[in-house]
């Protein structure tokens, strides 16, 4: 059998960002969904593979390619808009909103995610259109499709404009892999991985089936008076609204069992980026601090001078900004490690696939695995704040 490029790219380690379809000169990669909804390259007519290596060589997760850890941040600060109508409709802080609207104002191009017209998906966009932007606000928790999106990017970068590209880490080493410019800007979100677009899609079809009305708005990032509990608002339309916490519904729940297999072990964790800044909820924000805002926080970890030029754009009496305690910034999780693989993700799709997305959630070893999920890491950030006790009073003296 012909080992081809892409079959070394082992099949648990692909993180889909669906660059090697696109950059095949022959165009003989497609992308194929797998029995959870993940898409995976598969070369359609081997016959006319000519092994040129393109495919692997752009790959993000092949090792050669995997940039060195960053040691050290330029900066890390917490961030929140004072136009508090722009920090309620945002996920955290307003942070990727007001950077839409900086470079907007600027003349750039924005590269983010929407969710499908019928939502059933994700994909992403680029535009200048403020209204067209305004769709990427908020956190879709659900791979998006790439299509045409770095032959796009490409295209209005040779003409002299300049792009900001907000999306996953893996998804932004992508698109270093593919183009880079003076003018492109990148910034990647804090990443827990993921779920598929068949879960979400299962789950709008389950919110569709249970009210008898179509569905014509979804959020998961509902600001229900304040930032937290995080929640979800379904539109229905015959005009009718549910606000919902996001970790006690279906896509919730299923957001946790069901990520891409990459998602477990991540190569883009704990400093190693290719992006100039990196973003997300300031989980870890203290009042005392000056750091929390109850509307909502974002975290902003400046990689690199181009990273840096953008905050200076965003130093105006529109915002607070500060610099956030190094140990607070760091306590997002996903910021520095992969979630764990819970057991019951294949029981969970199985299930889902046969019988719907709300039967999958009420099999009893499935709520038993959501029930007991936190306790091992919540032990393992017990001894770890014990460590840094006993760390501190031995580096003072007592």
């Amino acid at each position: 059998m012909k080992l081809m490029n892409i079959d070394l790219i082992p099949y648990k380690k692909c993180c889909g960002c669906e660059l090697c379809a696109t950059i095949c000169p022959q165009e003989i990669i497609e992308m194929k969904a797998d029995d959870a909804g993940f898409l995976y390259p598969q070369i359609i007519n081997k016959d006319k593979c000519a092994n040129c290596g393109r495919c692997l060589s752009c790959c993000p997760i092949k090792s050669e390619n995997i940039p060195d850890k960053i040691e050290s941040r330029i900066s890390e600060l917490y961030f929140w808009v004072r136009n508090e109508k722009e920090l309620l409709s945002s996920s955290s802080g307003g942070l990727a909103s007001h950077l839409y609207r900086t470079l907007l104002a600027d003349g750039a191009y924005i590269v983010g995610v929407e969710y499908t017209a019928d939502y059933t998906g994700a994909q992403y966009a680029i535009s200048k259109d403020f209204s067209k932007v305004e769709k990427f606000k908020g956190s879709k928790y659900v791979q998006a499709r790439k299509h045409r999106i770095y032959q796009e990017i490409k295209q209005v970068l040779s003409r002299g404009n300049k792009v900001l590209f907000i999306g996953l880490p893996c998804e932004v080493a992508a698109l270093k892999m593919y183009t880079d410019s003076d003018n492109l800007y990148t910034c990647e979100l804090i990443c827990h991985g993921p779920t598929s677009s068949d879960v979400f899609s299962s789950y709008i079809a389950y919110l569709e089936k249970r009210s008898g009305s179509r569905v014509v708005y979804y959020t998961s990032r509902f600001k229900n008076l304040h930032w937290k509990p995080v929640c979800s608002l379904t539109v229905y339309s015959d005009g009718t609204k549910q606000v919902q916490e996001f970790a006690a519904t279906e896509l919730g729940k299923a957001f946790q069992i069901v990520k891409r297999y990459s998602c477990y072990n991540c190569a883009y964790k704990n400093g190693v980026t290719l992006s100039d800044l990196t973003i997300g909820d300031f989980h870890a924000a203290n009042l005392s601090r000056g750091e929390y805002n109850r509307n909502g926080v974002s975290i902003c970890l400046v990689n690199t001078a181009k990273g840096e030029f953008l905050i200076e754009k965003l130093a105006d009496d529109e915002v607070v900004i500060g610099v956030a305690d190094h140990f607070a910034a760091m306590a997002n999780r996903a910021l520095v490690e992969s979630l764990p693989k819970l057991p019951g993700r294949e029981r969970f799709i199985r299930i889902m696939k046969r019988d719907g997305i709300d039967v999958a959630c009420h099999d009893m070893f499935i709520r038993l695995v959501l029930k007991s999920r936190r306790y091992p890491y919540r032990v393992k950030l017990m001894l770890r704040k014990l460590l840094r006790k006993i760390w501190f009073s031995n580096s003072v003296g007592f």
